[in-house]
């Protein structure tokens, strides 16, 4: 945890949005983290302040005495204040809804940053399970906007330092393609692309994987899709211009990472029942 860190976090600084309910947590834990800094700094100081009556006043049993009051009571500030922390630390943590979450003990929200941003309405699924491409005026009755095929500019990710869980699937729409390279660059995690273009399959329902301007990518391991990795990584991905879309077979946590504003979806949800695992599929357009 930083203490001497900005009170306003990076991620509460909205562009287009109100910051929401999780900045006002944020900023408070801020600014405590902030007062127990300099109150520690304080007690430190006091102590010091202290010793110096033992040692510079050893045959005095006046300044022996206010030395041993000016420690004591330091101690006893300490723990006030500790005690203090603590209790607002559980009290914040509950507000939050992180009782699934284990970490640093004064940690309220990820320790990575989440995107505490209000979100305008998301969007629903058509009928068939998929998103519309908006390339055009959809008009989302379940038929996809783009129903072209290929991608001739379509580029190498590896050639753009993104990792590609087949090499045979490994390009994608230059636009987009630069959208996850800012993702890359500022998610501070590891994941892979794990269905890019040309597609492995040709199962997939949604156009954009025949045409290079969406992609399918995951954590590498499985105990990696915790709450706030996914929070995290669907904030920069957001913030890259990609639109996000969590897919679970874990009911749970789509329902703990839809909360705190994630787009998710389980495989008890209509037109989800063909999820081979949990991922986040990345619309570029």
């Amino acid at each position: 945890m930083n203490f001497f860190g900005p009170i306003i976090p990076l991620v509460c600084k909205c562009e287009g949005m109100a910051p929401g309910w999780g900045c006002v947590l944020q900023v408070l834990q801020n600014t405590i983290n902030l007062g127990i800094s300099l109150g520690i700094i304080f007690v430190m100081l006091a102590l010091a302040y202290g010793g110096l009556l033992f040692i510079l006043n050893s045959t005095n049993p006046g300044n022996l005495e206010k030395g041993r009051t000016v420690m004591l009571n330091s101690l006893i500030g300490l723990a006030v204040v500790l005690s203090a922390w603590l209790v607002v630390d559980f009290v914040m943590k509950t507000l939050y809804n992180e009782d699934s979450e284990f970490g640093p003990w004064n940690a309220i929200l990820a320790s990575k940053g989440d995107d505490l941003c209000l979100k305008a309405k998301v969007p629903t699924p058509l009928t068939d399970g998929v998103w519309d491409i908006v390339t055009g005026s959809g008009t989302g009755t379940g038929t996809v906007v783009d129903t072209t095929r290929g991608c001739p500019t379509c580029v190498s990710l590896s050639s753009k330092g993104i990792s590609c869980k087949r090499t045979s699937s490994c390009k994608l729409n230059p636009i987009v393609a630069d959208k996850l390279v800012y993702l890359n660059n500022n998610f501070e995690g590891t994941w892979t692309a794990t269905e890019a273009y040309p597609p492995s399959s040709a199962i997939h329902s949604n156009q954009c994987h025949y045409n290079g301007t969406c992609i399918d990518a995951g954590f590498r391991g499985s105990t990696n899709y915790t709450s706030s990795n996914i929070v995290l990584f669907d904030s920069v991905a957001k913030k890259a211009g990609l639109r996000p879309v969590f897919e679970t077979f874990d009911c749970k946590l789509r329902d703990a990472v839809r909360a705190r504003g994630v787009t998710a979806f389980c495989s008890s949800d209509r037109g989800y029942g063909k999820i081979t695992g949990s991922h986040f599929s990345l619309y570029g357009t």
